[in-house]
């Protein structure tokens, strides 16, 4: 589904950034990934150097 979602707000012309792997779980060490994952873009965002 994620991936549909992702797909729908391209075609819309959003500006997504996702990270499509495969099967995982809404547990700890994948959010800790991700959050790893996404830090630098976070940091740009809020117009901050990365770190």
């Amino acid at each position: 589904m994620a991936g549909a979602f992702v797909s729908s707000l391209r075609a819309l012309g959003a500006n997504v950034t996702a990270n499509l792997y495969g099967p995982g779980q809404h547990n700890w060490p994948y959010w800790e990934r991700e959050l790893h994952r996404s830090f630098p873009l976070l940091m740009q965002s809020l117009g901050l150097p990365p770190q």
